[in-house]
């Protein structure tokens, strides 16, 4: 399965984030996964493509052709693909995921998740999944806002069926394997 995951180019200010990164990509490549990434060889991404690549992981990198100029993209990725322009990259990286990881990370990851999470409104016949992971507390907020979303009838009861909130890497696994093998 391609498992697209939206992370930062920075690494924030928690060892947890690095730790759990590696753990992503080691656990991919492991279980004969895809990630799919923004193709940076800059923080996070960095670190879970590499962990992925050490374990003979399959990765697909995907940046923008401008980002690829100023900062380059992980070596020795499986596949990548270079775009134009971000709407561009964050389409492709959507197109190509048949489910979703939501690391914690700034403004361009937020942005990722919400084009994704508009086409699954929008589009249910390509309806994937995505989980949140809740390292530390990071999405805590946003989880409290999106229920105050379909409490306040702005997101349809189908959205917590689609949009999975976890804390652990165990947790998202365990649901994995059970959504999965329906």
């Amino acid at each position: 399965m391609n498992v697209t995951v939206f992370l930062g180019s920075v690494r924030g200010n928690k060892d947890v984030y690095k730790e759990t990164a590696r753990a992503i990509g080691i656990g991919l490549a492991k279980d004969g996964h895809t990630l799919v990434f923004g193709g940076s060889k800059e923080g996070l991404m960095m670190d879970m493509a590499t962990a992925a690549l050490e374990n003979d992981g399959k990765v697909i990198g995907v940046v923008t052709e401008s980002l690829f100029r100023t900062y380059g993209a992980v070596e020795g990725l499986t596949v990548l693909e270079l775009t134009k322009k971000m709407a561009d990259r964050i389409s492709r990286m959507i197109e190509l995921g048949e489910m979703f990881v939501v690391f914690p990370g700034g403004e361009g990851t937020l942005e990722e998740v919400a084009t994704a999470m508009s086409i699954n409104k929008l589009m249910p016949q390509m309806r994937k999944h995505i989980f949140f992971l809740n390292l530390a507390g990071y999405y805590d907020g946003l989880e409290t806002f999106f229920k105050k979303m379909s409490e306040e009838g702005f997101a349809g009861e189908h959205f917590f069926n689609y949009c999975h909130f976890v804390t652990s890497l165990e947790e998202m696994n365990g649901m994995m394997k059970a959504i999965f093998a329906k």
